[in-house]
């Protein structure tokens, strides 16, 4: 029999709960339905839900987007990784090497006291000699953030083909939640207070 936590209980009761109200009432068939699972955790996570939803309808409703601020807030270390993927992509050189090349590279920035794009080519050669043979112009494109979001696009990435494709799919789904939503019960259990 598997042990809790006294942290992993209540996640492991909400998760029971909703396993149950998603895939419907698993003991009917042997004469067991919701009242064979204890009242109280059923209760709880309602209760968990209702606050989780309060909290995230404050968030929507008082979210402003700042594309600006948001773009003046970007700096080149963010672009560790993309350091990285260069080396895998273009010159084959294994992650599990090349995520300790992008560490150091931060370090070397950090005592040089300049960012990742301050660094030079030959500075980062220093670090792993496949960036002797890469023209300048692609060690810049390292530290393009539109390249870098482009660069990831399956699904769920940060492209904006993957953006559009995430938003038609959350509007197919809001369309049809709201035409075979829950039940009005449903929603006053975790809405109501």
């Amino acid at each position: 029999m598997a042990h809790f936590t006294v942290h992993q209980q209540p996640k492991i009761q909400i998760f029971g709960v909703f396993h149950f109200i998603c895939r419907g009432d698993p003991g009917a068939k042997h004469g067991v339905g919701i009242q064979g699972l204890a009242q109280a955790p059923v209760f709880d996570a309602a209760h968990q839900l209702r606050v989780a939803l309060e909290v995230a309808r404050g968030v929507l409703t008082t979210t402003e987007i700042h594309p600006e601020r948001m773009r003046s807030a970007l700096e080149p270390a963010m672009l560790a990784t993309d350091l990285a993927e260069h080396l895998v992509r273009k010159h084959n050189v294994p992650f599990r090497e090349t995520h300790h090349v992008a560490g150091a590279a931060v370090r070397l920035a950090e005592k040089e006291n300049t960012s990742l794009a301050g660094l030079s080519k030959a500075q980062l050669a220093t670090l792993h000699p496949a960036f002797e043979n890469d023209s300048d112009a692609d060690v810049a494109a390292l530290w393009d953030f539109d390249r870098s979001a482009e660069s990831r696009d399956a699904q769920g990435g940060t492209s904006i083909r993957a953006q559009k494709e995430q938003v038609a799919a959350l509007s197919a789904w809001l369309a049809r939640t709201e035409n075979d939503g829950p039940s009005q019960d449903a929603v006053a259990l975790v809405t109501e207070p």
